[in-house]
C-alpha cells in the first residue's frame, strides 16, 4: 500500500485513502493527470469529502512532495548534521514513492512535480538565506537556487534514481555553498 505519514492533523483517514488512490492511479495508468472523479471512484469517497482536503487532484503532487520531502528536512535541520548529511536524507526520501516520482516528474507545466519542487522549494531557501540577504538578492538567490535544486532533482528522477543520494547531495550543495561564501 503505498501510505504516507501525516503531519500535524486529526483526522487524516479519509485523506490517507483519497492520496493513496491517487498514487494508486497514478502507478497503474503511468499519469499524472488523474481527475477527481477517478480518485473519488478508487477511494470511495465523494466529490465533496475529496474538496475538503484538497483543491484539485495536482494539489495531491504538493502534499505528496511536501511530506515526503519538506516534512523531513525539518527535524534534520534542527539538529546537529552536516548540511550533506540532510541534503542526502533529502534525496533518500524520494525512495518511498519512486515509481510515482520517476511517473511525475516526467510531466511539464503548471502544477507539475517540477514546478511544485521549483515554489516549494524557493520558500524554503527563502528561509535559508534570508540571514544572508535581502530585498532583490534574497528574491533571487532564492530563485535561483530552487531552480538549481529542481533541476538537478529532475535529471537524477529521469535518469532513474541511479546517482546514490548522497553524492546528489553534493552536487546541489556544491553550487550553494560557494554562493552563501560569497555573499557573507
Amino acid at each position: 500500500m503505498c501510505g504516507i505519514m501525516y503531519v500535524g492533523s486529526d483526522n487524516m483517514d479519509t485523506k490517507r485513502l483519497i492520496v493513496d488512490a491517487y498514487l494508486s492511479l497514478v502507478t497503474k495508468e503511468y499519469r499524472t493527470n488523474i481527475t477527481v472523479k477517478e480518485i473519488c471512484l478508487k477511494a470511495d469517497v465523494s466529490r465533496t469529502t475529496f474538496y475538503k482536503y484538497f483543491k484539485d487532484s495536482y494539489n495531491i503532487v504538493e502534499h505528496i512532495f511536501i511530506q515526503d520531502a519538506m516534512y523531513s528536512l525539518e527535524p534534520l535541520v534542527n539538529c546537529d548534521l552536516s548540511s550533506t548529511t540532510i541534503m542526502e536524507n533529502w534525496y533518500l526520501s524520494f525512495y518511498r514513492h519512486k515509481e510515482f516520482y520517476l511517473i511525475a516528474i516526467k510531466e511539464n507545466g503548471q502544477n507539475s512535480l517540477f514546478d511544485t519542487v521549483l515554489n516549494v522549494v524557493e520558500e524554503y531557501n527563502r528561509k535559508l538565506f534570508k540571514p544572508y540577504a535581502s530585498g532583490d538578492d534574497l528574491d533571487y538567490y532564492s530563485y535561483k537556487y530552487s531552480s538549481l535544486q529542481a533541476m538537478l532533482l529532475k535529471k537524477w528522477m529521469i535518469d532513474g534514481m541511479k546517482v546514490k543520494p548522497k553524492e546528489i547531495a553534493k552536487y546541489s550543495l556544491g553550487a550553494i555553498k560557494a554562493k552563501i561564501k560569497t555573499i557573507t
